[in-house]
């Protein structure tokens, strides 16, 4: 018996709480990763995070931070996602790295939370750190 027999009921709870309760771009992921849907839909699903900037916001990344504007977080979990279920877009990707690149933090890297943050409902972790460029003012926030 193979471990998806001997799990299928485990699956079809899953996808069953899945159907009921996830986000359409969770619900893309699991199709894909689980029942061998294809990729189009998460890349599509994906997409729908996507902000002009070419950064993603809108609570991509999960609802503790569902502010409209494009988060590294955000830009994170959209090209894990689209990684892990090989659903790659040269477009969505490009943007992402561009949008990145146009504002890190002296010490390199990225920084977790943008200051379009602000204002919106957040959980308490989400906060601007000292130091950060739009902080200074190098950019409008």
């Amino acid at each position: 018996m193979s471990w998806a027999d001997e799990h299928s009921g485990l699956q079809r709870g899953a996808a069953a709480f899945v159907a009921a309760n996830a986000r359409v771009l969770d619900r893309r992921r699991f199709q894909r990763l689980f029942e061998d849907g294809p990729a189009a839909p998460v890349r599509d699903a994906v997409a729908a995070y996507r902000n002009d900037d070419g950064g993603f916001g809108h609570g991509a990344r999960n609802r503790t931070a569902a502010a409209p504007g494009s988060q590294p977080a955000a830009v994170a979990m959209a090209l894990r996602m689209m990684d892990e279920t090989d659903a790659w877009d040269e477009d969505l990707v490009r943007g992402a790295c561009d949008w990145l690149a146009r504002w890190p933090p002296a010490e390199g890297g990225a920084a977790f939370v943008e200051a379009t943050l602000a204002g919106w409902a957040h959980a308490p972790w989400w906060f601007l750190r000292r130091g950060h460029p739009r902080l200074a003012g190098r950019h409008p926030a």
